[in-house]
């Protein structure tokens, strides 16, 4: 292509720019993504400037990057499967998403409280050990550092133990190795009800797998049980005891809660509305 016939289309080009409207010739720098440099979505005046312009033909890209973190963050709350443990106005029929704001301060739960909120802001061991009586909030303050993890777009795993190691059990031809990687890769294990499996060779396998993973590379793990340190190295083995009450390392915390069950008092009861649809708390 010669000089002179790059001139005239260069010429022509900025004739036909020049011929087009001023409210319409330039795109705002505010609507192109500064990630992917493309037209972001969401204004109006953008598509009307773009739909007016004779000179453009065809679809504009558009920027895809606000939803695919919206999709992402929705893959975050899939993959944790965090259950809510905060029970709404209308009792059975409503359940809410546990938080360190609403738990419940008692008389039996403040150490538990104090160390949980500590974990979830990076000031405790990465191994934190809720034990207590069933009904005691454990599974709410687990919620609630999950949910914590969430909102800072870490990701997080919540698994009933018996659950897991059913996940775990190979069946048909599948591998018999079981894999174990789902429980391996989050930023935050959440183990509930640890204890309450029937002890065996393999459960002693399988557990000590993910808990030792966990502990060799002080990655972060909630436990919650019900079970005394007895009653742990009885059914799940001394391997696994000595990590969980590890006293020397620094690697783990523990908490043990002495408050009665909730679900069987008033704390746990529905919570009441008022004349102004408010909740009582």
């Amino acid at each position: 292509m010669s000089t002179d016939s790059l001139g005239t289309i260069l010429a022509e080009f900025q004739e036909r720019l020049n011929s087009i409207d001023e409210n319409i010739r330039h795109i705002p720098d505010d609507s192109v993504c500064p990630d992917c440099n493309r037209i972001l979505p969401g204004r109006p005046d953008v598509d009307y400037i773009i739909e007016h312009r004779p000179d453009i033909r065809g679809p504009v890209p558009r920027c895809f990057c606000a939803q695919k973190v919206i999709d992402a963050e929705r893959l975050l709350h899939q993959l944790a499967d965090l259950p809510r443990s905060v029970r709404g106005p209308r009792g059975g029929a409503e359940w809410g998403d546990a938080t360190l704001e609403n738990i419940v301060d008692t008389s039996g739960n403040a150490e538990a409280v104090h160390l949980i909120k500590s974990f979830a802001h990076g000031n405790a061991p990465p191994i934190v050990m809720l034990i207590g009586p069933p009904g005691t909030g454990k599974t709410h303050m687990l919620e609630a550092v999950g949910r914590y993890y969430l909102r800072r777009s870490m990701s997080v795993r919540y698994v009933l133990v018996s659950s897991m190691l059913d996940s775990l059990r190979p069946s048909g031809d599948m591998d018999p190795r079981a894999e174990i990687g789902e429980f391996l890769l989050p930023r935050l294990l959440i183990l509930d009800d640890l204890g309450v499996e029937k002890a065996s060779e393999w459960v002693e396998e399988k557990l000590m797998a993910v808990i030792d993973d966990r502990y060799r590379n002080n990655r972060s793990l909630l436990i919650a049980s019900n079970s005394s340190q007895i009653e742990i190295i009885n059914k799940l083995g001394a391997r696994i005891a000595d990590r969980l009450y590890d006293e020397n390392s620094g690697k783990v915390a523990r908490a043990v809660i002495t408050d009665p069950s909730a679900r069987q008092s008033p704390m746990f009861a529905p919570l009441a509305e008022d004349d102004d649809d408010t909740i009582e708390h």
